[in-house]
């Protein structure tokens, strides 16, 4: 349905060009460089260097989130296109993997790495470690909220608004068992956190208006718009894969003890 060459108007990898691609690299410039620095050593040398150990266990922590988000995320988003929840402009896409893009499939792990990027900005100059002195009271009462979620996305399903409650359907399990891993380390980094879920949201939002604008996909029996042509349904998305992303991104190097000043 979605195969074939770009046709006219803007593509979707052309929109991976301007939005996704060069905001990576910029985010990533530290890091690029001081790999190109590891490049002038032998393999050997380079491996057993302490700061390359860093820099590559941080990557391969920023890898981890983009592959659970590519492999998370595929099969709900299938469905979703499936279910006319959402649709791709003919001619726009280069070719599908069942009824997703190529290019939709490089979002969900780009999406990460964009996430990933603005989170240790945020967390710049900030020692991460785990935390384990609050009260357990905090775990139980997110569960039961996100219980509430799930009942409300369900009885939502049978509704017109579908992708609204696949959302909630969809990341509510995710965040709750993140909380429930470690929500003390989450609180007491809330601040930073919070920093990096909104910017992340923010620009994310702000490129999918443009995609939007230019037909590149198109949003179906959206509850209202946030601002015109801004489907409130997109911006909880990107809003809960922000939360997802950083969540993961910081359990992660917690629970294995990779810092993040390289």
């Amino acid at each position: 349905m979605l195969g074939g060459c770009c046709g006219d108007g803007v593509s979707y990898i052309q929109f991976h060009f301007l939005f996704t691609f060069p905001i990576i690299g910029w985010l990533y410039k530290d890091i690029i460089l001081k790999l190109k620095h590891f490049s002038r050593l032998t393999f050997l040398n380079m491996i057993l260097n302490k700061q390359f150990q860093k820099i590559f266990s941080l990557l391969l922590a920023i890898f981890i989130q983009s592959f659970i988000a590519t492999i998370y995320t595929t099969p709900w988003d299938n469905m979703l296109i499936y279910t006319n929840s959402w649709s791709y402009s003919s001619g726009r896409v280069l070719f599908s993997i069942g009824y997703v893009p190529i290019e939709e499939y490089m979002f969900f792990g780009l999406d990460a790495f964009i996430v990933c990027g603005i989170f240790l900005i945020s967390f710049k100059n900030i020692d991460i470690e785990k935390q384990d002195y609050y009260k357990n009271y905090l775990t139980t009462a997110s569960m039961n909220i996100g219980i509430a979620f799930m009942i409300i996305g369900f009885i939502m399903l049978f509704t017109h608004y579908f992708y609204l409650a696949s959302i909630i359907l969809w990341s509510t399990p995710v965040i709750c068992f993140q909380l429930w891993w470690d929500i003390n380390t989450i609180r007491y980094y809330a601040k930073p956190l919070l920093n990096c879920i909104i910017t992340s949201t923010a620009y994310l939002t702000m490129v999918d208006h443009w995609a939007i604008e230019k037909g590149i996909w198109n949003i179906e029996n959206s509850l209202f718009d946030i601002y015109a042509g801004m489907p409130f349904e997109e911006c909880l998305f990107f809003f809960v894969t922000s939360i997802m992303c950083s969540f993961g991104f910081l359990l992660t190097l917690t629970t294995f003890d990779i810092g993040i000043k390289v």
